[in-house]
């Protein structure tokens, strides 16, 4: 008698497709599974971004663009986490399209790096624009 053998890998992606399941408030699109199933087998990272964030998944599984970040100047003990909390669901966003096949590799890199620069950015501007509001402008 022979048993089949299964992965490991798809066992542990099951588990964390139903602990997903558990967090999303809705039912995700039919056409997002697979892709959730490779994001699962391929990056706990991910799963846990999502398990924090569940409405990402709805995002991501339209394909929707990236929302753009703003800090506003008077939540500013809430930058850090803002940024934070962007840079993670956009890294997680680059690890979807790639499991998905949407982005190739030279796509991922530059999305990573393009975040990066956003970040590092929008950054820049709020304290500049609260380096002005307290020091006034350089002229």
């Amino acid at each position: 008698m022979m048993s089949t053998m299964t992965d490991p890998a798809d066992d542990y992606a099951k588990r964390q497709l139903d602990r997903l399941r558990a967090a999303v408030p809705t039912p995700w699109a039919p056409h997002a599974e697979p892709i959730l199933f490779d994001v699962a087998r391929a990056s706990d990272f991910a799963i846990d971004t999502l398990l924090r964030q569940p409405t990402l998944v709805d995002s991501f599984a339209s394909f929707a663009p990236a929302a753009s970040l703003t800090l506003a100047r008077d939540a500013r003990p809430e930058w850090g986490m803002q940024l934070r909390r962007h840079r993670t669901a956009e890294s997680t966003r680059l690890i979807w399209r790639d499991v998905a096949g949407v982005d190739d590799v030279d796509a991922t890199l530059a999305g990573s790096t393009r975040l990066a620069d956003q970040c590092l950015q929008v950054a820049l501007e709020a304290l500049e624009g609260e380096f002005a509001e307290r020091f006034g402008r350089v002229r």
